[in-house]
């Protein structure tokens, strides 16, 4: 993967999270894609960064804040971002460009 990437900031178009058809929140997408785990704390959170290339596959993920009590969160988190479906890239210029997105997951249970 190329390792020149832009912010989200300097995009033009910034890349889209397609499934089934409809552009998908991508935070949302992996907390409903996460298994929860006995041993994972309600309550705790995983802040990451990850290049989605030219392609729209994700790769290079960096871990900005990670929990201190929770490796389980931490795991399952990148587990899930590591399969992403692939994206429609980022555009600048009118071309297709590596770019930066961020994924923030809070672990909490759904109740009903």
């Amino acid at each position: 993967m190329n390792t020149d990437f832009y912010e989200s900031d300097e995009l033009d178009i910034q890349p889209k999270l397609i499934v089934n058809d409809s552009v998908v929140d991508v935070n949302k997408f992996v907390f409903h894609n996460l298994r929860w785990i006995d041993g994972m704390n309600e309550g705790e959170s995983v802040f990451l960064s990850c290049i989605v290339d030219t392609n729209g596959h994700v790769g290079t993920i960096e871990l900005l804040k990670i929990p201190e009590m929770c490796d389980l969160c931490t795991i399952e988190t990148v587990r899930v971002v590591s399969s992403l479906p692939q994206f429609i890239p980022g555009y600048k210029n009118g071309r297709k460009v590596n770019a930066k997105i961020f994924v923030y997951v809070r672990f909490e249970i759904e109740r009903e």
